[in-house]
């Protein structure tokens, strides 16, 4: 799941660019 980690923190670094994708992070978090 290595490559699942990586992928969740970029997709977070993209969230905090993009206020509308928290909602998001927030189901996979």
């Amino acid at each position: 799941c290595y490559a699942m980690t990586v992928h969740y923190y970029r997709l977070r670094d993209y969230a905090l660019q993009h206020p509308e994708c928290s909602a998001i992070m927030r189901i996979i978090d």
